[in-house]
């Protein structure tokens, strides 16, 4: 008779994160790099359920839940294993939801479950440098976020030494080369400035719908504008078509400049902020609680 194994959440996705990482190794063909990316999103997924349903087995289920029997199945000890669960991004939203500070993370990983349900489901052209970049470097930085705020544990304790320590290692090797990329390209467009020659940088506009806040230029130390735009990050149950809440985020969009230097690149914007960029997303969100008017036209 063939084996038959109980795995629960947490060893899904040891075991999933153990197995993609063979395949997300610098330099990958890619289709190892597009395994990998579904071997790592699915192994995330399952770790969002776990803290869900560590938190209360009938935040992941999918069926509707009889208040009364299902208690008493919870009470008698049922786990409610082999049952439909939520979708990974219904998940992602009550996660969001019991734990805010998780929201600039889970920001970027709504990107890459849209990336894996293309790559189920769907066929054509993907930029797969671009996936890449951000499977070896985000799903690393929300398990990491999960394990601080939400079950208070080190990464290496939930996941294994030899998990973690091989994750962190690839996730450092792509910022810091994403991180040198942009400090390159800084210290040129400040020599630029200091011979009087104009930025070669993209023309970019504020709309209407973006505030602004100031910040120190890095080319001319002067004061310049930080672009945030808020958006609203919608609790939807997909497979019911209702939507069960709404919450505004901000991002920071753009950075424009008197001197010339623009940016509109949202990721390269938190490379350039570095710790600030924590500090400016907690500021934004607590001036909105304290001033509700604040941010609006």
């Amino acid at each position: 008779m063939a084996k038959q194994e109980y795995l629960n959440f947490l060893d899904f996705t040891k075991g999933l994160y153990e197995k993609a990482l063979r395949f997300l190794e610098p330099g990958s063909d890619d289709f190892s790099i597009l395994s990998g990316a579904v071997l790592l999103t699915v192994g995330l997924e399952k770790f969002v359920k776990y803290v869900l349903y560590t938190r209360h087995p009938f935040m992941v289920l999918y069926n509707k839940i009889d208040g009364f029997e299902d208690v008493i199945k919870l009470e008698q000890g049922e786990t409610f294993a082999n049952c439909n669960t939520i979708s990974f991004e219904v998940a992602l939203e009550r996660l969001v939801k019991l734990y805010p500070e998780l929201s600039t993370e889970a920001k970027d990983i709504k990107y890459i479950i849209e990336k894996r349900n293309y790559l189920m489901h769907n066929f054509g052209y993907i930029e797969i440098g671009n996936l890449e970049k951000r499977i070896q470097t985000k799903i690393a930085d929300m398990s990491e976020a999960i394990c601080d705020k939400c079950l208070q544990k080190h990464p290496q304790e939930i996941f294994t030494k030899e998990i973690w320590n091989e994750m962190a290692m690839i996730r450092e090797a792509y910022k810091n080369a994403e991180v040198l990329e942009i400090e390159k390209r800084i210290k040129h467009l400040k020599r630029l400035y200091s011979k009087g020659q104009s930025l070669p940088c993209e023309k970019v506009e504020i709309s209407n719908e973006i505030v602004t806040i100031e910040f120190t230029c890095p080319i001319c130390e002067d004061a310049a504008d930080i672009g945030i735009k808020w958006e609203f990050d919608i609790d939807v149950d997909h497979r019911e078509g209702t939507i069960l809440g709404a919450w505004e985020i901000p991002y920071p969009m753009l950075i424009k400049c008197g001197c010339g230097f623009t940016m509109n690149d949202p990721e390269e914007i938190e490379i350039v902020l570095g710790d600030k960029y924590k500090e400016l997303i907690d500021y934004c969100i607590a001036q909105k609680q304290e001033e509700p008017d604040f941010y609006d036209d």
